[in-house]
């Protein structure tokens, strides 16, 4: 794997003291290298038509994944929560917590988080990585969610098909290590909960 100079020499600089570099940010910064780190984020949110045509589609991982979201939130703590399920692409399917930062990061149905488009974040690296992920503070790659930590979880379904991502954001790096743990059980649960299906 090759990973531009500049990438990782930002990372180190921004990271919070005695926190290691960790390879998977790094990587996914220098995929990044597109956007622009710091000013206001250019949120994107699908058309109408084309959020009821994949809402319909993953109805049934929409379904599975609704009772897991409120038990995420009901445990999580912290100032504020929010949880939200992707599909495979990144593209918010449902979400729920708290409603002035679901309006004020644009994490409602339609909303594209990709990691492509939003930078280093939750569903959208974890959605590359193909792996749970905690992505903490200013390990986002834009400055604007520096605030936020993101811990989420790959869906598969059949034949290891990706199908969305589960995450859980929550405010600074206090959630960073208890909630890995809660977000991979509930993705799997709902992965069994497709397989019996």
């Amino acid at each position: 794997m090759r990973l531009n100079a500049s990438s990782v020499t930002r990372f180190v600089e921004a990271a919070p003291p005695r926190h290691p570099a960790r390879w998977a940010i790094v990587a996914s910064w220098d995929r990044c290298a597109h956007l622009s780190p710091h000013g206001t984020p250019e949120f994107h949110r699908i058309d109408d038509d084309d959020l009821a045509s994949r809402l319909a589609q993953n109805a049934l991982l929409i379904e599975a994944a609704l009772p897991r979201l409120d038990r995420l939130l009901a445990h999580a703590g912290g100032n504020w929560n929010i949880a939200c399920l992707t599909d495979a692409t990144g593209v918010i399917l449902a979400s729920g917590g708290s409603p002035a930062r679901l309006r004020e990061l644009r994490l409602t149905p339609g909303y594209d988080w990709s990691e492509g488009r939003m930078g280093t974040n939750g569903a959208g690296t974890c959605l590359v990585t193909g792996r749970p992920i905690v992505v903490a503070a200013a390990e986002h790659y834009l400055s604007a969610f520096h605030d936020c930590t993101c811990t989420a979880a790959p869906i598969r379904g059949p034949g290891e098909r990706m199908m969305g991502a589960l995450d859980l954001m929550g405010d600074g790096a206090r959630s960073r290590g208890a909630h890995i743990a809660r977000v991979t059980a509930a993705a799997l649960e709902i992965e069994a909960t497709l397989a019996r299906c």
